[in-house]
C-alpha cells in the first residue's frame, strides 16, 4: 500500500495525548452508542407492534390469578392498566440503557461490561424469536434490525481500544488535581487615585512627594501663562519683529563686521 500523498493526513499512529489531559473518546464507543440508539428505536417499534400478543399473555396470567368477573380482575385487565404497564416497563428499560450508555461514554468499565452483556442478551433473544411464533410477522423486521445492531455494539464494546479508553479515563479520574493558588490581596494605599484628585504622597509612605501638590483641575500655578494671556502668533494686531541683519556679504569677503561710527 502506498503512502498517502496528502500532507494533512498521516498514515502513522495518532499523536500521543498530553500528559494529564482528558483522554479523547474513541471511535469504537462512538459507533456503539449510535448502534444502541438504533436498538432503542427498534425496541419501541417492536413493543408497539406486539402489543396484541402482550395483552393476550397478560390476560391469560390474570385468569390464572383472579376469577373472571370480580372487581380485581376487571381492574387489572382494563386497557388503561395494561397500556400503563407496557409504557412504564418500556420507559424503565430505555432509561437503564441510556444511563449505561452515558456512563460507558464517560469511561466507566463496569458500565461497558453491563451494556455489552445486555447487547449479547438481545442478540440471543432475537435468534430465538426468529424460530418462534411472533404475531404480526412484520414485527420481526424491527426485532431483527435491533438484534443486528446489538451484535455490532457487542463487538465494538469488547475491542481493545474501548478497554484502553476506559482504563485511561479511570486513571484520569483518580489523578490528583493541582490546586490553583488564590490571587494576592490588594495592598492598601496602592492603586489609581480617585477621578479629579492627585496624590500628594507616595503610596504607603509618610514623606511628601518631591514634586509638590498638583493644582486642582482648571487652575494654574503662579507664573504659569493662562489661556488668552498672550495673543496668538497669527494675530494682525501684534507688531512684527525686525528681521536680523544680513552679514553674509562681509563673511564672504573674509572681513569682520565693523561697528557703525555713527552709533
Amino acid at each position: 500500500m502506498s503512502a498517502s500523498t496528502d500532507p494533512g493526513r498521516s498514515t502513522g499512529p495518532p499523536p500521543a495525548e498530553p500528559e494529564g489531559s482528558k483522554p479523547k473518546l474513541v471511535e469504537s464507543i462512538v459507533i456503539a452508542s449510535e448502534l444502541w440508539l438504533l436498538v432503542i428505536i427498534a425496541h419501541i417499534v417492536t413493543v408497539v407492534a406486539t402489543f396484541g400478543t402482550t395483552r393476550d399473555t397478560y390476560l391469560k396470567m390474570a385468569k390464572d390469578s383472579y376469577r373472571p368477573g370480580t372487581a380485581e380482575y376487571d381492574t387489572i385487565t382494563s386497557t388503561g392498566v395494561m397500556v400503563g404497564l407496557v409504557v412504564a416497563t418500556t420507559v424503565i428499560e430505555i432509561a437503564v440503557a441510556v444511563v449505561l450508555l452515558i456512563l460507558t461514554r464517560k469511561g466507566y468499565n463496569w458500565a461497558r461490561f453491563i451494556l455489552g452483556a445486555v447487547s449479547l442478551y438481545l442478540v440471543i433473544t432475537t435468534l430465538f424469536s426468529i424460530f418462534g411464533d411472533v404475531h404480526p410477522r412484520w414485527a420481526m423486521i424491527p426485532n431483527v434490525i435491533g438484534g443486528v445492531a446489538a451484535l455490532g455494539a457487542v463487538v465494538l464494546l469488547l475491542r481493545r481500544d474501548s478497554d484502553t479508553y476506559c482504563k485511561k479515563m479511570a486513571a484520569y479520574r483518580h489523578a490528583p488535581r493541582t490546586p490553583t493558588a488564590p490571587p494576592y490581596p490588594p495592598t492598601p494605599g496602592y492603586g489609581p487615585p480617585p477621578p479629579g484628585q492627585y496624590p500628594g504622597q507616595y503610596p504607603g509612605s509618610q514623606y511628601p512627594s518631591p514634586y509638590g501638590q498638583y493644582p486642582p483641575p482648571g487652575q494654574y500655578p503662579p507664573g504659569y501663562p493662562t489661556p488668552g494671556q498672550y495673543p496668538p502668533y497669527d494675530d494682525p494686531s501684534r507688531p512684527a519683529a525686525d528681521p536680523p541683519p544680513d552679514d553674509s556679504s562681509q563673511h564672504d569677503k573674509g572681513q569682520q563686521p565693523r561697528d557703525d561710527p555713527q552709533a
